[in-house]
């Protein structure tokens, strides 16, 4: 999957034809493209790039076969140990880890963009919380000269934001 290729930080992957056996992915290779994954890249721009590629590859590689024009490469002496799997992505995986790098941060948005999206939840406990002057204080007769600002739930990946519940 290449979501885990962006989030992961990798900077190529690539689309590959091959022939199945009893084990999974380890049938002969028969074509492969590299694609590069660009800093811009997320996701989506990446799925379509590799789409399109793949696409191409196949063709060609049904019109190779056609044509008697194929010699699959057996993988051999392949270091597992190098391999990285490739779980299901839950929702809690989406969540962005504020303590990471900030390219760390930035990988994992853009491996889940637009879908299924990275997300956060910002919370402030408004007890804590102290108004600056030029807000009116409940119950107070002054007008406000701006509205307190209230706690907000952003969703990064897609750069939106709605209201989060108040506690209390």
């Amino acid at each position: 999957m290449f979501n885990l290729a962006i989030m992961n930080g990798e900077t190529e992957t690539g689309v590959t034809t091959f022939l199945l056996n009893h084990e999974i992915d380890k049938g002969a290779i028969l074509a492969q493209e590299r694609m590069p994954i660009l800093p811009d890249d997320n996701v989506g721009t990446l799925y379509d790039k590799l789409m399109h590629a793949g696409t191409k590859l196949v063709t060609d590689t049904v019109d190779r076969i056609a044509a008697g024009d194929v010699a699959p490469i057996e993988q051999q002496h392949i270091d597992e140990s190098t391999l990285r799997p490739a779980p299901k992505i839950f929702k809690e995986d989406c969540r962005i880890d504020w303590t990471q790098q900030g390219s760390a941060i930035v990988d994992h948005i853009r491996g889940l963009s637009p879908y299924p999206a990275a997300w956060t939840t910002l919370r402030r406990k408004t007890a804590e919380r102290k108004l600056p002057p030029r807000y009116s204080r409940p119950g107070s007769s002054q007008r406000p000269t701006a509205q307190p600002p209230e706690p907000w739930r952003a969703t990064a990946a897609l750069l939106c934001a709605q209201r989060a519940p108040t506690a209390g």
